[in-house]
């Protein structure tokens, strides 16, 4: 997988913590433990108390801040049902794998499963038909860029 700074193309850090904030306006997940998939330099541990990232990048793990794991996210080094919270922000439609990983989410998964979705990725349409077939969903949120869908 590339480095999220080579996927990213014209996101920001404010549009991501946009996504955060939002996320964190719908669900009270603050004290909950989090794994954060792609994680890239883990900016978004200040919001959470339990809060932990995977990267398969040891790059991005260098510039962390946060308790990261280097770890293939399509075979999550943790047992079933192990995190209340398992999100990614702004990279599922990136990795070709994307099924394995989005099911490695939800295996580890207790509570919520959180995904974004880009809007005018190339397959927006396969990943958020995937995301419908195989979650159950509870909420999805517009952003400006991507769909966000909060699932169970």
């Amino acid at each position: 997988m590339k480095d999220f700074k080579d996927l990213s193309g014209d996101y920001n850090k404010a549009q991501q913590e946009r996504k955060v904030q939002a996320i964190l306006g719908t669900l009270d997940i603050k004290n909950k433990t989090v794994l954060d998939i792609f994680c890239g330099d883990a900016s978004y541990f200040k919001y959470f108390e339990n809060y932990i990232g995977v990267d398969d990048s040891p790059e991005n793990i260098m510039m962390s801040g946060a308790d990261v794991i280097l770890a293939s996210p399509k075979a999550l080094p943790f047992s079933d049902k192990n995190f209340d919270v398992v999100m990614c922000i702004s990279s599922a439609h990136s990795f070709p794998d994307y099924k394995k990983v989005l099911s490695e989410m939800k295996r580890v998964s207790k509570e919520h499963v959180i995904i974004t979705v880009l809007k005018k990725a190339k397959n927006y349409k396969e990943v958020s038909t995937f995301i419908e077939e195989n979650f159950e969903i509870r909420k999805i949120l517009e952003e400006q860029k991507d769909l966000i869908f909060i699932c169970t």
